[in-house]
């Protein structure tokens, strides 16, 4: 029994035509984020300028403090482009460099300033545990964007496997 040319391409456009994986919430967590972490590193910086500054100098005692938001600084930009690409592309790789470096550089700052940072006040601590709310529910989010991406992007593979296989077998003059 040969199936008829014209059935198989049309087959094969309605793979074109799948589901759209990206998170809107994950979206809506990102562009937050954007305005939350500019507003927190100028807190974060206004705080250590009121405690510790001396004219146009800063004598911070806890250097861990000053190297962590430098590399907090330096990470943020990186972290939310992977995560918007990621997200927006449908790109799974790519979110797993969000969901790394969400995991690893900025919760660690996080828990250091709210935890083990010199001269803690309740403001610092307050501060922290918005910032920690928000990396743990962007990264809970994202581990389900990527599960969710890479079912829809499996499905999608094994959908065109078997096309290609049945075009192959019922007369594999049509180009797709």
């Amino acid at each position: 029994m040969r199936r008829s040319g014209s059935a198989l391409a049309s087959r094969l456009r309605a793979l074109s035509s799948r589901e759209i994986c990206s998170s809107l919430m994950l979206q809506q967590l990102l562009y937050y984020n954007l305005f939350w972490s500019a507003a927190w590193i100028i807190a974060v910086g206004v705080r250590v300028h009121i405690k510790y500054g001396k004219g146009f100098t800063i004598v911070d005692p806890d250097i861990a403090r000053t190297v962590l938001c430098i590399f907090w600084m330096l990470a943020e930009p990186v972290r939310l482009a992977a995560g918007w690409y990621g997200n927006l592309q449908e790109n799974v790789p790519w979110l797993v460099i969000f969901a790394v470096l969400t995991l690893v550089p900025q919760t660690a700052v996080c828990y250091y300033l709210m935890l083990a940072a010199y001269d803690l006040k309740p403001f610092d601590q307050a501060l922290q545990v918005a910032m920690a709310a928000i990396i743990h529910l962007e990264l809970f989010v994202t581990v389900y964007a990527i599960l969710h991406m890479f079912r829809a992007q499996r499905k999608q593979y094994y959908l065109f496997e078997y096309a290609l296989q049945q075009q192959h077998r019922y007369g594999g003059s049509q180009q797709l």
